[in-house]
Order: structure tokens, then sequence, then C-alpha cells
């Protein structure tokens, strides 16, 4: 169990980091325009 623990949390920081690198390079594109 604790191993799957481990995956979980691995899984929402992984999300967690698509997300935010998702939202900067948005940002970028839209201050280049």
């Amino acid at each position: 169990m604790d191993v799957g623990r481990e995956t979980w949390d691995v899984r929402i920081l992984a999300e967690f980091y698509l997300h935010r690198v998702s939202y900067v390079l948005s940002r970028n594109l839209i201050t280049e325009k």
C-alpha cells in the first residue's frame, strides 16, 4: 500500500507540474502576440 501511495503522490505532482507548465506557456504565447 505504501508503494501505491507513493505512485499516487507522483501522479499528483506530475499533473500539477504539467498544469503549471502549460499555464506559463500559454501566458508567454499571449504576451508574445
